[in-house]
């Protein structure tokens, strides 16, 4: 009885130590994301101000930041016990944004 205790908390441990290594990848990539775009708009703010690019790179950071809000929301829905929601996805809006991201980051 005592080792069939033991190897669930290990099991449990393990689980949750995968879900966090895996939480903080998600998390981690819109916010690496966003400081690297906010030193690319000092960089384009500093003499002679490159307003083009800097406008560009703030809407940049704020869509990495939204996307950064939508991993918790994700983690949150998941964890919670609330009724699951099924909804219609475009796979063609998924591709091209999937694109978009890629592009954006190359």
């Amino acid at each position: 009885m005592r080792t069939r205790e033991e190897l669930a908390r290990v099991t449990r441990a393990v689980s949750m130590g995968e879900v966090a290594g895996s939480i903080a990848h998600e998390i981690n990539q819109p916010l690496a994301a966003i400081v690297t775009n906010g030193e690319a708009c000092l960089r384009w703010l500093s003499y002679p101000p490159d307003n083009g690019k800097a406008s560009a790179i703030v809407r940049s950071i704020i869509s990495d930041a939204n996307r950064a809000g939508e991993v918790i929301r994700g983690i949150r829905a998941l964890l919670t016990n609330g009724e699951t929601r099924r909804e219609l996805l475009d796979v063609n809006q998924v591709a091209q944004e999937t694109i978009a991201l890629l592009r954006e980051h190359a």
